[in-house]
């Protein structure tokens, strides 16, 4: 009589034949029993025995590639350092003053700092980096009546290079440092545009719906 042909066991099958065997001599019958089994204290005790492993988490694998992107973005963000500034207006520019000093060997002095205040209101500053720090200002409203009112205006004529025009508003409202078009050539490609976001939103380009709550009624 020929020997029969022994059965290939995968190795999905072959694990689920012993938990079924280790259920069988913990006096249950793996199939169809209606007992009551705690089945997370067996699965503790299979995983002691060595006869089950430990639960890998369940992914979606379309999931993964868009969290490894987002963490990747995470990281290459830029993390502002902590800055603390005196609340002593003078003491402030003197710290600002020095700040810039770690970065540059021709930072604007206290006096140029204090002129600023004086004829634009508000001075801000940005720091995104250790290399990469910013002075700037608000642009006023005749600045931007000037610059997009009339046929004229310089928001008609690079209506089809919102680049150039956001150049301008650049170049009025960033105080320091002084870009030539070299340097802001080699500038990251986004920079321009998000200083000139940032500028509109001090300048109080802000959605109407935000600032509803903070609106009351009297």
């Amino acid at each position: 009589m020929p020997s029969k042909k022994k059965a290939v066991v995968g190795p999905q099958e072959e694990e689920t034949m012993k938990k079924a065997e280790a259920l069988k001599q913990a006096g249950f019958n793996a199939f169809g029993s209606t007992e009551k089994f705690d089945v997370e204290k067996e699965m503790e005790e299979m995983k002691a025995q060595g006869l089950a492993s430990p639960e890998a988490p369940v992914t979606n694998p379309e999931e993964a590639p868009v969290k490894k992107a987002q963490e990747a973005v995470a990281q290459a963000q830029p993390t502002p350092p902590q800055l603390q500034f005196d609340d002593d207006p003078q003491k402030k520019m003197q710290q600002v003053h020095e700040l810039l000093a770690t970065i540059s060997d021709s930072p604007p002095p206290v006096q140029q700092l204090d002129y600023w205040k004086q004829a634009h209101g508000d001075v801000y500053l940005l720091t995104l980096d250790e290399s990469k720090v910013f002075l700037f200002r608000y642009i006023k409203n005749q600045e931007w009546a000037q610059l997009t009112v009339g046929e004229e205006s310089l928001a008609n004529k690079f209506k089809d290079r919102p680049d150039k025009f956001n150049e301008e508003i650049f170049d009025r409202c960033v105080l320091w440092p002084v870009f030539d078009d070299v340097m802001k050539a080699s500038l990251p490609g986004g920079l321009i545009s998000t200083m000139v976001e940032l500028i509109r939103i001090h300048s109080c380009f802000l959605d109407p719906g935000y600032l509803a709550q903070f609106t009351i009624k009297l």
